[in-house]
């Protein structure tokens, strides 16, 4: 038996610490099965903005960190870090890619996600929570591994190849490319 509330909250957060880590490890294997290529690519691979044990466990953490009962680094370990902001990045990156007109549905922008995730009632559970992981991620993970890992999900290399490639010439593919990297940008700064 527990002997206090604390000690209750520091129980539930790692029971939720070890589902999300085990749900991300098994999701992993299912997108290496299904994905069939090196790394992954939010434009050719499936991608979801519905991660509600994510945010769980960001609430729980806020709300820990924000008490003294954890201390950042608590939260988890850098590779942990990078397991649990990754899926956040996709979905900020396929946000990026939808508000800058890349992603159509039998013709129609498909931006109905986009507007909801931003949206003033859901701005406090999706958006202010995702933010909230990736700066913790952000502060425990060593930097070159999430910057890696910034670039890999907003696939920086295939942009700046892609623009180099027009040889100064802008496209609307090089528009759309530049408000992609605006939002990264947007995202972190």
């Amino acid at each position: 038996p527990l002997d206090s509330p604390r000690e209750s909250r520091l129980a539930a957060f790692r029971i939720v610490r070890k589902g999300l880590l085990s749900w991300i490890r098994f999701s992993s294997k299912r997108e290496t099965a299904t994905c069939n290529m090196e790394g992954f690519r939010v434009s050719e691979c499936e991608v979801s903005l519905h991660y509600p044990l994510h945010r769980f466990f960001g609430v729980l953490a806020h709300y820990l960190v924000q008490q003294g009962e954890i201390l950042v680094h608590e939260v988890f370990s850098p590779n942990e870090a990078v397991e649990v902001c990754q899926h956040i990045l996709r979905a900020q990156a396929f946000l990026a890619q939808v508000r800058s007109g890349m992603w159509r549905f039998n013709g129609r922008a498909v931006i109905g996600q986009s507007t909801l995730y931003r949206s003033q009632y859901c701005v406090e559970w999706l958006v202010d929570v995702d933010v909230f992981l990736l700066q913790m991620g952000a502060s425990v993970c060593h930097w070159p591994s999430f910057e890696r890992l910034v670039t890999d999900c907003f696939e920086v290399t295939y942009i700046t190849e892609e623009i180099e490639s027009n040889s100064g010439v802008v496209s609307e593919d090089s528009q759309r490319h530049v408000l992609v990297m605006e939002d990264m940008l947007r995202l972190f700064v």
